[in-house]
């Protein structure tokens, strides 16, 4: 189960077509994805975390929110956000 599970998160984190945009090569984030499963509620169903950690460093406090920008054109886009953890 957890091969099949590995093998669908590596496909659909590098196959799927995340935006129209392109990006230059120094551009691209580093991306860890770490998933804690802490109970399985069906045979196809789980309940637990995920951790994502980036590659570029950011100085920053537990419990900020956080925005990720990405200039297109001569306008900044917001891209993402999230909550910082730990």
């Amino acid at each position: 189960m957890f091969r099949t599970m590995q093998s669908d998160v590596y496909e659909f984190m590098n196959t799927r077509k995340w935006t129209e945009h392109k990006f230059e090569m120094e551009e691209r984030l580093e991306c860890n994805i770490f998933i804690n499963l802490e109970e399985q509620l069906s045979s196809d169903e789980f309940q637990g975390t995920i951790q994502v950690q980036l590659k570029r460093p950011v100085c920053t406090e537990k419990g900020d929110r956080v925005a990720v920008s990405r200039r297109i054109g001569a306008r900044w886009r917001l891209i993402g956000v999230g909550t910082i953890t730990e």
